[in-house]
C-alpha cells in the first residue's frame, strides 16, 4: 500500500495513466497476500496455577491471559482473554465431602467495522483491477486513498465487544 506512480512515458509506465480527456486507466498488478496480510499472527499465552492440600482440604487456583492478533496488515483484529478459576473441596466426615468451583472469563474482541466482507472483496477481482494505494490530488498534492479493503480498514470504526462469564458451582 503506497502512493501510486503515474505514467510518465513508455519507459516508465507506473501504476496508472490519465488521458487527455480526463479518463484514466489503472493496471498495477498487486500481490494481494503480501499487500494485505502479514506473514504471521502474533499471539501470547500465560498461565499460572497453585494447588495443594491443607489437612482435609484441597485447593487449586489458576489464572491465565491469552492475546491474539489477526493476519491483516492494516488494523488487525485483536482478542484478549483473562481467566481465573478456583476449586476447593474438603472432607467434612469420612462419608461427606463438600466443595465449590468458581470460574471467571473476560474476553475482549476488537475489529474494524468495514461494512463489507473484506476477504470476499479482496479475492473477487483480479489484482490488476483493484487500486490499492493513493493518488495525489492534482490541486493540493495531498494523497487521496482509493476505496478498497485497505482504506476501509484504515478509516473504519473499531468495534469492541467485551464478554464476561462467571460460573459458580457448589456440591455436597
Amino acid at each position: 500500500y503506497r502512493p501510486l506512480q503515474g505514467w510518465t512515458g513508455d519507459d516508465n509506465v507506473g501504476d496508472y495513466r490519465v488521458f487527455d480527456n480526463g479518463t484514466w486507466d489503472r493496471y498495477a498488478d498487486w500481490d494481494i497476500r503480501k499487500t494485505y496480510f502479514n506473514d504471521a499472527a502474533p499471539s501470547q499465552k500465560h498461565n499460572v496455577s497453585l494447588e495443594g492440600t491443607s489437612g482435609k482440604t484441597q485447593y487449586r487456583l489458576a489464572f491465565g491471559y491469552d492475546e491474539k492478533q489477526g493476519l491483516e496488515r492494516y488494523a488487525p483484529d485483536k482478542m484478549q482473554r483473562y481467566m481465573a478459576s478456583a476449586n476447593i473441596s474438603t472432607e467434612i466426615t469420612k462419608w461427606l465431602k463438600a466443595g465449590t468451583r468458581i470460574n471467571f472469563t473476560q474476553r475482549e474482541f476488537e475489529e474494524v467495522n468495514t461494512q463489507l466482507n473484506s476477504y470476499q472483496y479482496l479475492w473477487r477481482w483480479a489484482p490488476y483491477t483493484e487500486t490499492f494505494g493513493s493518488m495525489p490530488d492534482p490541486k493540493t498534492g495531498e494523497q487521496i486513498p482509493f476505496k478498497n479493503p485497505i482504506a476501509e480498514r484504515k478509516q473504519g470504526n473499531i468495534d469492541k465487544a467485551v464478554t464476561r462469564n462467571i460460573r459458580l458451582q457448589a456440591w455436597v
